[in-house]
């Protein structure tokens, strides 16, 4: 990212400068108020913006290659994980036409929006500016609403390098016995600390049964899975799961709540 780290050292030397001309703040200026601090932020988007503007065409055209060039890298990767994962709900040749529809729905989106960015109509443009603007802070409350899971996932990945597959594949595993004990309780039976999955299990199939229901395949398989979240919770680092197989345990686990039909309310 050699263009946008020499456009972001101007950003802040053009803020270093405004901040000593206008506030009197240097970089050795200690117990900044408040204030001051939103003041700072204020000149730090003045120069973004100013930067930006003067850029010559050539430059901009060289940013704008270079952040695409890196997004196309990273949503090549998520687009080829993305379509393992799909795999497990859709027929992969149905899933093949899915993405061919939107990849024309996605060209004829970007047809429509490069008119609109040559067009030069600056009222649009100002309009198409403030919607993304508003769309960012969206995009940015509901990332701070997973921070919690976000700072666990770094914490596993740094420290035992444990990634999102193993995050995930523990909170399917883990679903999967709050499921069958959820179900129990709909049906009458009140599960207790000293119960085995075994027992509880046998229970689930004989309560579904008694009210004339078959009960789902995966209902059947979630005590084999029962082995595989002893891996997955008690021994992570000597047996992390594959993509495939962790594709293979939210499959179960969301085919199970379908099976069990549990539906509640989250607050």
């Amino acid at each position: 990212m050699k263009e946008w780290n020499e456009f972001y050292d101007q950003v802040h030397k053009c803020q270093a400068k405004l901040a000593k001309e206008e506030l009197g703040i240097t970089e050795k200026t200690e117990n900044i108020d408040e204030k001051q601090v939103l003041e700072l932020m204020r000149l730090y988007f003045h120069c973004y913006h100013q930067t930006l503007g003067k850029a010559g065409v050539a430059r901009f055209d060289r940013l704008v290659e270079e952040l695409f060039s890196g997004l196309e890298r990273s949503f090549e990767k998520i687009g080829e994980r993305l379509f393992k994962y799909q795999m497990k709900f859709i027929d992969p040749r149905i899933l093949l036409d899915i993405r061919e529809a939107e990849r024309k729905i996605d060209a004829v989106v970007l047809e429509e929006i490069d008119e609109v960015l040559n067009s030069e109509d600056s009222r649009l443009l100002a309009r198409m500016y403030i919607i993304s603007f508003y769309n960012n802070i969206v995009h940015q409350a509901l990332l701070q609403k997973l921070s919690p899971f976000l700072d666990i996932l770094s914490l596993s990945e740094q420290t035992l390098g444990l990634d999102i597959e193993w995050v995930c594949a523990l909170i399917a595993v883990v679903l999967d016995e709050a499921l069958v004990k959820e179900k129990l309780r709909e049906l009458g039976f009140e599960p207790k600390r000293t119960d085995s999955f075994h027992k509880l299990m046998q229970e689930l199939v004989s309560c579904i049964k008694k009210e004339n229901i078959r009960p789902q395949m995966d209902v059947f398989l979630t005590e084999g899975f029962r082995n595989v979240r002893h891996e997955i919770v008690h021994d992570p680092t000597r047996w992390k799961p594959s993509e495939d197989e962790v594709n293979t345990i939210i499959h179960h686990t969301m085919e199970l709540a379908k099976g069990l039909e549990i539906s509640k309310t989250i607050e």
